[in-house]
């Protein structure tokens, strides 16, 4: 795939020459065409363009001084991903065929001279822009296509008129088990259904018509699995059918609500029966009205009362067991010995009622197929004849089984989703140059009612933070699922080095596909130490609060409408000066919301809070959330982020960075601001990021081969020495001789006191630069010009 650029939907074009003239002469040309139009002043930029991003054409001018349009061609002829890239030369230099024979052999796809016609020129580099619109236009429909056939729902599997697997998708190959191409397709069914297969397939492939089946695929330990199968007719070009789509549905879950169904209604009518006896259901309510607002302990101990007290009874006991066979909560009343032994055998039987020669009853406890315990009740007084004393006591422990049931997944529901919403919050915050974090979370509701906030910081390439909160809309376990979901999706498009806005439109796209009919607000923020400010994109959420290290605090706007409200909404991202000292505030409206009063009051409460007090990060964080959470604000989750740009990265800092020039410049910023903490001179400080610079690119080229891999970078000082270690994970190729490069490492040395090096081991390479911080050397001044000359 090509790599996303500003203007992605418009074909760029390059241009290449050495004079500014000639570049704003071909501007003006090209300008009426519908391209982005990238300027080159030198054959070394036009290959720095070339990693950036792709073009549909290379406009380059033949004499250039350093390296000229031929050897520039070779260079992008030599890459992979520019080997197809069209060149057009543009030369005044000569007409003699060898000139023109040179051009084409260094790859070009035609040959201008100046001066050229702007009409003609015009028409050729369209050209070039149609077939790259055309060609990114099929490459979009290709995947998309692609995507469809990978993540559909059912299975479908393409055969040919062999029956033999053409290509099959990862649903049905999850479900059969194997996704091998050119065997029988027919062999994954069940040894009685392969020839009905066979013949449904052979009556498409004649009469054209689909055909459908319910056949079984032969499994694996499982068993055999039940399917629909919907074959239909594949034509090629000239109209003959030759391959059959199969669809295949699992018809498990179907067949399991049918089950299920059947035995609802028997329950039904076996409930309707006992209902019309009066006196049982009134006795039955007396033992189980109730208890489905009870906790489970409390429940068994108000069940085994009731069966003991209503039924007269001499003893009676309950006992709850997890599916282990582990005791949940377990009760006893009156004389237990004759009920308890009831009971164990109904718990070791599991399959109906247990009695015991003296009358006493002991019943299991199911439901949906599930054993979890059994009631017992031993001599029931003599007023409820034995047969229906027995039917009584069953249709009490059916009634309770429900009851105990439900509590029992409520409790289980309660910790997995409090378990899903903590687990899924970070339990630390990193610790970062260049900025100081705080946070609050508290969750809202009870029991199954938790929310589904979030917040999460993001360390990102060349010192950069990457700021997330979020708030997923209702509340339980299905909510802590989807922000675990979205959360993770966040971190992922941070990494990838998204702007803010572009941020967001992926997490709409995500979010639309994950849950359509839900909606997320979320704030994304990424600060840039580097460049004291803060670009932000906020998606219907509560507006960010900044406080100014010099100013009044106060509230971010530029709200747009929440993830899943639109297909294509616009993110506009806003940009703030965040130098050090300014603090930032991201939080959901759990903090800012109490019930009976408006959100206004709330944003009043954070504000006055905010601009009372200026101590410390912390001490910001505890006293905003003591003024805004009152008693009445506990039905919601509570979560703030407090982040503070701090004036100083500290004698020791850590990095990673990424094959991109925004991260490289960052990092170059950082390590300048470093240094100039350290009290270095402006001679150090070229010094040391030259060579440091050297290094990253080093790594990010021949250790990683421009691979999206991070590079570990460690500041460090001690004393009047600092330290600048690069470590890479290895991996790249080094790059074929080349007599214009090859100097990085002498030029390392020369700048800086010592340069150790380690490279191509089993955990990577690794450089280490170190350099004492004072007076200027001859040989390093004398190292900076010549790599200056050799730049130009």
């Amino acid at each position: 795939m090509t790599r996303p650029h500003a203007g992605a939907d418009r074909p760029s074009v390059l241009l290449v020459d050495d004079r500014p003239e000639n570049l704003l002469a071909l501007t003006a040309v090209l300008e009426p065409l519908d391209v982005r139009l990238v300027p080159a002043g030198s054959g070394e930029e036009a290959l720095r363009a070339l990693l950036a991003e792709d073009f549909a054409v290379v406009l380059l001018d033949v004499q250039m001084p350093g390296m000229d349009g031929f050897e520039t061609a070779g260079y992008i002829r030599g890459r992979e991903r520019s080997a197809r890239t069209p060149i057009i030369f543009l030369t005044a230099v000569s007409t003699d065929i060898s000139h023109v024979l040179r051009g084409y052999e260094a790859g070009a796809v035609d040959y201008v001279l100046k001066p050229f016609d702007p009409v003609v020129l015009r028409s050729k580099v369209a050209v070039f822009a149609e077939l790259d619109r055309h060609r990114r236009g099929r490459e979009r429909a290709d995947e998309l296509l692609r995507n469809a056939w990978e993540s559909a729902p059912s299975g479908v599997v393409l055969i040919d008129g062999d029956g033999l697997v053409v290509r099959i998708n990862p649903a049905l190959a999850a479900l059969v088990g194997s996704d091998e191409v050119g065997t029988a397709f027919a062999e994954r069914f069940h040894a009685e259904d392969r020839d009905a297969l066979v013949g449904t397939c052979q009556r498409v492939l004649v009469s054209g018509d689909p055909d459908t089946a319910e056949l079984r695929l032969a499994g694996d330990g499982s068993g055999e699995v039940p399917v629909s199968v919907v074959a239909s007719a594949v034509r090629e070009a000239h109209g003959e059918a030759r391959s059959l789509l199969l669809m295949v549905e699992d018809l498990r879950e179907r067949k399991r609500a049918e089950a299920a169904l059947e035995r609802a209604a028997a329950e039904r009518a076996a409930r309707d029966e006992a209902e019309a006896l009066a006196g049982r259901l009134a006795r039955v309510a007396a033992i189980t009205d109730g208890l489905d607002a009870m906790a489970l302990d409390e429940l068994v101990q108000e069940l085994c009362r009731r069966l003991h007290e209503v039924l007269g009874a001499r003893g009676a006991a309950v006992r709850v067991i997890d599916p282990g066979g582990a005791v949940v909560a377990d009760a006893e009343r009156g004389s237990v010995d004759t009920a308890s032994r009831a009971l164990r055998q109904a718990l070791a039987d599991g399959r109906g009622a247990v009695e015991l020669d003296d009358g006493t009853l002991a019943v299991p406890l199911r439901a949906a197929g599930e054993l979890f315990g059994a009631v017992a009740v031993g001599g029931a007084n003599g007023t409820t004849p034995p047969g229906q004393r027995a039917a009584l006591i069953a249709h009490a422990a059916e009634r309770a089984a429900l009851i105990i049931r439900r509590a029992l997944l409520l409790e289980r529901e309660q910790h997995v989703a409090s378990t899903l919403q903590h687990d899924l919050l970070p339990h630390s915050l990193p610790d970062l140059p260049g900025v100081s974090l705080a946070a609050h979370f508290r969750a809202g509701g009870h029991g199954i009612e938790v929310g589904g906030d979030w917040y999460d910081v993001i360390p990102l390439s060349g010192g950069r933070v990457g700021l997330v909160v979020g708030d997923v809309a209702g509340r339980g376990v299905a909510a802590a699922a989807r922000m675990g979901q979205l959360r993770s999706v966040a971190r992922a498009y941070a990494l990838e080095g998204h702007a803010p806005a572009a941020f967001a439109q992926r997490m709409n796209v995500y979010h639309r596909a994950l849950s359509p009919d839900d909606l997320t607000t979320i704030v994304y923020a990424v600060i840039e130490p580097d460049r004291d400010r803060m670009s932000f994109v906020n998606a219907g959420h509560p507006p960010p609060l900044i406080l100014p290290a010099r100013g009044t605090p106060h509230l971010l706007e530029g709200v747009t409408p929440p993830l899943g409200v639109s297909d294509l909404p616009v993110h506009p991202e806003t940009v703030v000066d965040f130098p050090p000292g300014t603090a930032i505030v991201l939080y959901t409206d759990g903090l800012v919301e109490r019930r009976g009063e408006g959100v206004d009051s709330g944003l009043k409460r954070l504000l006055t809070a905010a601009s009372a007090s200026r101590d410390g990060l912390e001490a910001l964080r505890d006293r905003v959330v003591e003024s805004c959470l009152g008693p009445s604000s506990g039905d919601d989750d509570v979560t703030a982020l407090f982040v503070r740009a701090e004036p100083e990265l500290g004698p020791s800092t850590r990095f990673t960075l990424s094959p991109d020039g925004e991260a490289l410049g960052a990092l170059r910023r950082m390590l300048r601001r470093w240094l100039g903490e350290a009290g270095a001179s402006p001679e150090d400080v070229a010094a040391v990021t030259m060579a440091a610079n050297e290094a990253w690119q080093n790594a990010i080229e021949h250790a990683h081969d421009f691979a999206p891999v991070p590079i570990s970078v460690a500041f460090e000082r001690r004393g009047d020495e600092v330290f600048i270690t690069t470590h890479d994970v290895g991996g790249g190729t080094r790059s074929r001789a080349d007599p214009d490069r090859g100097r990085g490492l002498p030029l390392m040395e020369a700048l800086m006191d010592e340069a150790s090096f380690s490279f191509g081991g089993r955990y990577g390479g690794s450089v280490v630069l170190r350099r004492h911080l004072g007076a200027p050397r001859a040989e390093a001044a004398s190292a900076q010009g010549a790599a200056s000359r050799s730049a130009r």
